[in-house]
């Protein structure tokens, strides 16, 4: 093992010795709360007990309703979409109270997604009300963005 390797591992083992794992989990969740907070006020409507881990996109706040004791982890998209390419939707997502969301959701709306009460929605999925075109010759040559 070359000098330089073992300099970096002990650098390494001397920093984890003054940084430990609690200190790190506590200023995650301090990050955690302040993050909530931003995101709480500027949401349509927001129920008590919101709390969202870091990082998150949010986007269309204004048509996005919240209930009471909402849990997310980390990376949730939750975008409610009021214009592309040139149509113009009125989007509503409406979660109701006790709903937990797990890692990498997003949800995606240009109508209406309503969750109802007391709701566990697992890691990785993906929930819309609109789709991305048919799957035929003619619709592959178009670009994607359209």
């Amino acid at each position: 093992m070359s000098v330089l390797v073992r300099i970096v591992i002990k650098i390494g083992v001397f920093l984890s010795n003054l940084v430990s794992f609690k200190l790190i989990n506590v200023v995650y969740e301090i990050k955690c709360v302040i993050y909530s907070k931003i995101i709480e006020r500027s949401l349509k409507v927001c129920g008590d007990g919101f709390k969202i881990g870091f990082p998150c996109v949010f986007y269309g706040v204004e048509d996005i309703e919240i209930g009471n004791n909402f849990n997310s982890f980390a990376r949730l998209r939750l975008e409610a979409f009021r214009k592309h390419n040139g149509f113009h939707f009125r989007p509503n997502i409406r979660i109701g109270d006790n709903v937990s969301i797990n890692y990498d959701c997003h949800i995606g709306c240009i109508n209406k997604i309503i969750i109802e009460d007391n709701v566990l929605i697992a890691s990785k999925v993906f929930i819309t009300d609109h789709f991305h075109g048919e799957i035929d010759k003619k619709a592959l040559l178009i670009s994607p963005s359209k």
